[in-house]
């Protein structure tokens, strides 16, 4: 018959002096339980905090396609990543107005693509929806 190491007349962890051993670490999650338990070890582990939305914003993930496409745009590669930037998801006003910084920015830090990223301003303005109210004519 075996008795439960807390009954036991010595200690389950014994102090390692040791250099970079973590053998004796006076833990409670230095249990053998961990490994036959992998609910105690999820429950145990460290897990960073949480943000005050779980949620992926879907606006950031359009937003890092397109710089990442931007990225990679040149003119032999345009047809192709002109159409991916069409296709990224654009479903807002807000998301819109996003992608176009994107765009003018690096329009603005590469002045020797420009013309192509002009080309690309007409491509999106055809092919992206129009978010515009059906009775507001002007800028916004």
């Amino acid at each position: 018959e075996t008795t439960p190491f807390f009954f036991s007349s010595h200690s389950p962890t014994k102090i390692d002096s040791r250099k970079g051993s973590d053998r004796g670490t006076a833990c409670p999650h230095n249990t053998a339980s961990h490994a036959t338990n992998p609910a105690l070890s999820r429950e145990a582990r460290w897990t960073p905090p949480r943000h005050h939305s779980d949620r992926i914003d879907t606006a950031e993930i359009v937003f890092r396609r397109v710089r990442g496409y931007l990225n990679k745009l040149t003119p032999d590669k345009f047809e192709k990543l002109s159409d991916e930037i069409a296709r990224v998801g654009i479903d807002s006003k807000a998301v819109l107005k996003g992608v176009i910084l994107l765009v003018f920015e690096k329009a603005l830090n590469e002045p020797h693509y420009s013309s192509m990223y002009a080309q690309l301003c007409v491509k999106l303005s055809d092919e992206v929806p129009n978010f515009d109210d059906p009775g507001n004519t002007g800028n916004s």
